[in-house]
């Protein structure tokens, strides 16, 4: 079984007029495939059911019903299954992940990722990277943060080794995509942090791109990784700054997810300056935000999906992200 990829002026893997965030709502973006129309004359015949269902899929998690989707994915990847592509299971399967990890549920994601890689083995394929991007998400989500830097290793080389010195390479584009070597990178951020491994934080943030031009999803992770490498120095008001940077670019970037950490941040800030009112504000304001994530995701309607294709999460089966596969863990 072979699908034509979409040459109808789709972005490239990953882009998303959502992550809306992905988790993006918070988010990740979607693979998406199929051709503008049928099979060419005397070529492969397209799947029908396999494209019907990567499309219905990527439809509803353009809505915000990421667990629609994922059964849409799931029955994409049966058919893959059943016609033995490993293209085809690659593609699937990390849209099925993308969409549980939406849903909040890291740990089916988890499963998926070893399935997918399972099935790739037996057909002598490899996973992509945007698809280790996806499992370091999961693993910060669950706080496996022992087992994110590993991963990171082994996709990058070792960008930034474990005792906080610069390894190879640091931030010289180990896996050979700027976004996707942004979001690796943040990641492992997340990560050391979570260890408490605050040189190799502190070498992560020396290694980041810097914030002037560049998107709003690379300011605002910058400005994160900041607060909280400020706040593991106990340097207060430098943490609230670079939090409240954080705040309103992931605001601006409709990173929901994302906002509620920066406001975490700014919570540890001012309560590490003494100013506790304030602290608590900034925690109300985050349990908000969480609390309107999770009743969106479970009473928004469905609604018409607008504008072009062009504006819609797009891909290709090479995995090579043109956008951030994991916006927010």
């Amino acid at each position: 079984m072979t699908v034509p990829r979409r040459a109808c002026g789709l972005p490239a893997l990953f882009t998303r007029a959502l992550f809306t965030p992905a988790l993006f709502t918070p988010v990740l973006f979607m693979i998406a495939l199929a051709g503008c129309g049928g099979s060419a004359p005397g070529g492969p015949k397209v799947d029908q059911a396999y494209v019907n269902a990567m499309e219905v899929g990527r439809d509803v998690f353009d809505q915000s019903h990421p667990e629609q989707a994922e059964g849409q994915f799931q029955t994409a990847y049966r058919r893959a299954l059943l016609g033995d592509d490993a293209s085809a299971i690659r593609d699937a399967g990390y849209n099925r992940a993308v969409a549980q990890l939406d849903a909040d549920a890291p740990e089916d994601a988890l499963a998926t990722i070893a399935q997918v890689r399972r099935d790739l083995a037996l057909r002598n394929a490899q996973a992509n990277v945007a698809l280790d991007a996806v499992a370091m998400a999961a693993y910060v989500r669950t706080q496996r943060y022992g087992d994110a830097v590993a991963l990171a290793d082994s996709v990058s080389g070792g960008a930034v080794s474990g005792d906080g010195g610069a390894g190879r390479g640091a931030g010289k584009g180990q896996v050979g995509h700027p976004a996707l070597d942004e979001r690796l990178l943040f990641l492992r951020g997340l990560a050391e942090d979570g260890l408490g491994r605050h040189d190799a934080l502190a070498a992560i943030v020396a290694a980041f791109p810097a914030a002037s031009g560049t998107s709003l999803l690379v300011q605002a992770d910058r400005a994160e990784l900041e607060a909280r490498l400020a706040l593991a120095s106990g340097a207060w008001k430098e943490a609230g700054a670079a939090a409240r940077t954080a705040i309103e670019t992931r605001r601006n970037d409709l990173d929901y997810r994302g906002l509620a950490r920066a406001l975490d941040c700014a919570a540890r800030a001012a309560k590490g300056a003494g100013d506790l009112t304030q602290a608590s504000a900034y925690e109300a304001r985050a349990a908000e935000t969480r609390k309107q994530l999770a009743r969106e995701r479970t009473h928004r309607p469905a609604q018409e999906t607008t504008g072009s294709d062009a504006s819609r999460p797009g891909g290709s089966a090479s995995g090579q992200a043109t956008e951030s596969a994991v916006r927010s863990p």
